[in-house]
């Protein structure tokens, strides 16, 4: 057991010096090297910037009690087909810029109230879509509490996508 230990260690060992030879030989070759000391200081956590504008929050109870309203999932398209908040379109939080301009502005000419909602877990992509809109110039924006959780959990009508729904 022991001398199957101390080869597992010297295997380590080489492995090890093995690496480190590679190292110093790739830095030798290189004209400008490697630096073995960062040159500035390493940015390891950049914070997601914060959206500074305030939306207001609807329950399932005040927002089943509204007729004309747009609900819009700011969830994956995938998640949207599997099930979602009957009428509903699919509007899925960009994680990288900003959403479709023309979407958008179809949005602000329609001036219909807008909840946007997600699965009611940790994504937050329906608060987080509420507020894009709203620094977009969308007016009437609120986010669903507890999203697509909270509506199941109040009986609220639910549909799965048919092919061709798109929009």
């Amino acid at each position: 057991m022991m001398r199957a230990f101390s080869a597992i260690v010297l295997r380590a060992l080489i492995l090890t010096a093995g690496c480190v030879l590679i190292g110093v030989v790739f830095n030798a070759l290189r004209p400008e090297g490697i630096d073995l000391v960062a040159r500035s200081e390493y940015q390891i956590y950049v914070p997601c910037p914060e959206s500074l504008a305030k939306v207001e929050t609807s329950t399932t109870d005040t927002v089943r009690e509204k007729t004309n309203v747009l609900y819009l999932d700011a969830r994956p398209v995938e998640d949207y087909e599997k099930g979602h908040i009957k009428g509903a379109v699919s509007f899925p939080y960009p994680l990288l810029g900003d959403p479709d301009p023309d979407r958008v502005e179809a949005l602000k000419r329609k001036g219909t109230p807008i909840v946007t909602y997600c699965d009611g877990g940790r994504s937050k992509f329906g608060e987080m879509m509420a507020k894009l809109l709203t620094e977009l110039g969308v007016e009437k924006v609120t986010y669903l509490k507890g999203g697509l959780k909270a509506w199941r959990k109040q009986g609220g009508d639910m549909e799965t996508s048919k092919a061709g729904d798109d929009e």
